[in-house]
């Protein structure tokens, strides 16, 4: 961390099913910074969007050396 860094958590998007609140799209709330407890704001227009993971379905070879080196392709959807 440094004093230009802030760290916090964000809020799970899922339902008590387990199942995401959205599909096909991404989903932005708008976030506003305070450093004292709510009284002024540091800043707004901040936006955190969640973004839909992507599925892997193989991954292209499944190992390599140590020394590393290794090209990999991952194969799956939701890339973009």
């Amino acid at each position: 961390m440094d004093p230009f860094t802030i760290k916090c958590d964000s809020p799970s998007i899922l339902n008590a099913q387990g199942y995401s609140k959205f599909y096909d799209r991404l989903i932005w709330y708008n976030v506003q910074v305070t450093v004292d407890g709510g009284r002024e704001l540091a800043g707004s227009g901040f936006t955190f969007t969640y973004f839909k993971e992507p599925k892997i379905t193989d991954i292209q070879p499944n190992s390599g050396p140590v020394s590393g080196g290794t090209q990999v392709r991952v194969i799956g959807a939701g890339f973009n």
